[in-house]
């Protein structure tokens, strides 16, 4: 233990003291990169050399422990693999916080969708790389106690109806593992993306192993299986780009001044600080009916919560101009009275 620490903390003086502070910041952003990852590794890195001096001696290093090298070669394995698989999940956090804060949080609003690629290659990919190495280490640390071939052999002959069992009831878990690998690489949502989902308007929050965290427009989670990502249809609202277009539905009488409605929707529009100022507001006659008129107006923002709440003050600035300025053509039934002598 003395020596591993000696040797992780001699390792840490060195790099800290002979770093080039100034180059180091041009080309990673920050002077203490190095220190910063040789201190997180510290302490595995300690308990790792350690268990792998002892390993050492206990494997003939020194001929006159024959009796406590056979007692106590396995758990010191164990000690070993778990200590180095502690050191690998420190580097590969470590590597994949960097590689965030440095190419993925400094990016412009402008560069949005290589920003969601870049996070969900990171979520995604650093929990399969874990996972990988918790899986390697189970089968390293288990060959020292069995012959994993005969062991491997035997289950082939031998348990064939346990292994189809244990296959059936994992089958959900590594069905979702590997889509949320497909899900990585072909990427139909990203984390950021604004979705609709079960008639939910979310964004997602989060991809883990197994399932994705949907977070709602009131701040409820949704927690979705990764094959539904897969195998369900999403609306997804900001696949290719966050700009967004919503239409705002007007009904009025035959008698409404249309054109008047169009300027004035258009003019709430421009007037608007949530508008874009790039695609023109537009409102459309679309439909009508024996009873009214159907406008339809369009109004596009930046983001599609930006563009949700710009729909939503047009359409209550609209409500209240056809209140004041043309309430006798709102939508109404009509009632033809006749006299006695009709």
């Amino acid at each position: 233990m003395g020596v591993g620490w000696l040797l992780s903390k001699g390792t840490e003086k060195i790099i800290s003291r002979y770093i080039d502070d100034e180059k180091y910041s041009n080309y990673v952003g920050s002077t203490n990169g190095v220190a910063d990852l040789v201190n997180k590794l510290t302490v595995p890195l300690t308990f790792t050399i350690s268990f792998l001096l002892v390993f050492t001696l206990v494997s003939g290093g020194f001929p006159y422990l024959d009796a406590v090298a056979s007692s106590t070669r396995p758990l010191i394995w164990i000690g070993l693999v778990f200590s180095t698989l502690w050191l690998g999940i420190r580097v590969i956090n470590f590597f994949a916080n960097r590689y965030q804060s440095l190419q993925i949080e400094n990016l412009a609003e402008e560069h949005f969708d290589k920003e969601r690629r870049r996070r969900t290659y990171v979520s995604i990919f650093r929990r399969v790389f874990i996972f990988v190495m918790i899986l390697g280490s189970i089968w390293i640390g288990l060959s020292e106690f069995a012959n994993m071939e005969g062991l491997g052999k035997t289950l082939l002959t031998s348990a064939g109806i346990a292994g189809v069992v244990i296959g059936i009831a994992a089958q959900p878990i590594l069905g979702n593992i590997i889509a949320g690998v497909q899900v990585a690489v072909t990427q139909p949502v990203r984390i950021g993306d604004s979705v609709i989902m079960d008639g939910n308007f979310s964004t997602v929050e989060d991809l883990r192993y197994t399932y994705a965290v949907l977070k709602t427009w009131d701040e409820r989670r949704l927690i979705v299986p990764m094959r539904e990502l897969i195998t369900e249809t999403v609306e997804n609202w900001s696949h290719t780009e966050v700009h967004q277009t919503c239409p705002v539905f007007l009904y009025v009488d035959y008698g409404a001044d249309i054109d008047a409605i169009r300027q004035q929707f258009i003019s709430a529009v421009k007037d608007n600080k949530l508008w874009d100022n790039k695609t023109e507001p537009e409102m459309f006659v679309v439909e009508v009916t024996a009873n009214i008129i159907h406008l339809r107006g369009a109004v596009s923002a930046v983001g599609p919560i930006e563009a949700w709440t710009l729909a939503c003050e047009i359409r209550e600035q609209m409500l209240n101009y056809l209140y004041s300025k043309q309430k006798a053509y709102l939508p109404a039934e009509r009632l033809i009275l006749k006299g006695k002598d009709q």
